[in-house]
């Protein structure tokens, strides 16, 4: 099941850049996680 969607933090627009840049230069799997002050992102596997 789908997680909803998470209402646009003041951060998304600085996200978005990085993530550009990065696929600009050649990264692949790029995904902008949500997290609150103090999170760590859960590792992919």
């Amino acid at each position: 099941m789908a997680c909803p969607a998470a209402p646009p933090s003041p951060n998304e627009p600085g996200a978005q850049q990085q993530k550009a840049a990065l696929e600009t230069a050649g990264c692949t799997g790029v995904e902008i996680v949500t997290v609150k002050p103090g999170e760590l992102p859960e590792p992919r596997r």
